[in-house]
């Protein structure tokens, strides 16, 4: 189950060896179970489907959300694509309700690691400044915020061309990168649209709406009560019973750091250019 979990074999593999292990005289009701998968194997294609129920993933799952991005499939042509995102807020929440061994391990680190973390800023921080009429709201921040770091970069994929990836860590997660890394979306760079007259149409500026409303979420400790674009929940639905009501016990988190390269800076985040910077310093020794 491990092996299928992680991708590293398939639903009908389960069932095969589930079956395999019947066939030897084990008559454990799990086996029995994924043993039956498929129709006990004349459906493989209905494996998968029937596993993910027998599991019950869709309850225990964090389920994401649909983002419109303005993108460039065609040179001079912007249209609105619909890609997935992974809202962190509902990461949270999910682990600390179904895998609370899970939500300390990638999350919240060794006991007493949040209570260290804090303990370990200095006082005249800038971070920590710029924090603190935050941070003055939430009164259990010291055993109770989790800091985050950002991360952003472009992964090359294909000849000159890369996949622009956004991901998320808690800087007190334990763990290998597997364990505790985060993919929030990720979409083409080349498909990047940029236009700072029409920022509806800028793609980078879009992706960050929806980061925004997410981190905002994760910062408050609750639901969120809308949408990223601000629309409310609707009636009846899932998101409109959980607004309002507490991530993950009362933890919250707050992005503490943004890695990337100097390109990132530069061409994502809208900092000087280095290269410009270089030739000013140039400039002056000159």
């Amino acid at each position: 189950m491990e092996q299928w979990a992680w991708g590293e074999i398939s639903a009908p593999q389960v069932q095969q060896m589930a079956k395999a292990a019947i066939t030897d005289g084990c008559q454990h009701p799990e086996l029995l179970k994924l043993a039956s998968l498929g129709s006990s194997g004349l459906c493989t294609g209905n494996c998968h489907r029937d596993l993910q129920r027998h599991l019950k993933v869709a309850d225990k799952m964090p389920q994401a959300i649909a983002m419109t991005l303005p993108l460039q499939r065609t040179p001079g042509e912007v249209e609105p694509e619909t890609l997935p995102m992974m809202p962190l807020h509902r990461l949270l929440a999910c682990s600390y309700e179904h895998q609370r061994h899970a939500f300390a391990q990638r999350f919240v680190g060794l006991d007493g690691a949040i209570v260290n973390f804090w303990k370990g800023v200095e006082p005249e921080d800038p971070k920590l400044v710029a924090w603190a009429p935050a941070l003055a709201q939430q009164p259990n921040y010291r055993t109770h915020c989790i800091p985050l770091a950002l991360h952003g970069d472009g992964v090359p994929v294909f000849k000159g061309k890369s996949l622009y990836v956004i991901s998320v860590v808690s800087l007190l997660g334990t763990g290998t990168s597997i364990d505790v890394k985060m993919v929030l979306t990720c979409y083409w760079s080349h498909f990047k649209n940029k236009d700072q007259h029409n920022l509806d149409l800028d793609t980078e500026d879009t992706v960050w709406k929806y980061i925004q409303w997410d981190l905002e979420a994760c910062f408050s400790g609750v639901h969120p009560s809308t949408d990223a674009l601000g629309a409310p929940w609707a009636v009846g639905s899932e998101e409109r019973i959980l607004q309002g009501t507490p991530l993950a016990g009362g933890y919250f988190a707050l992005p503490w750091i943004v890695k990337g390269d100097l390109e990132y800076y530069a061409n994502v985040l809208g900092l000087e250019h280095w290269a410009r910077g270089r030739k000013a310093l140039h400039g002056m020794q000159g």
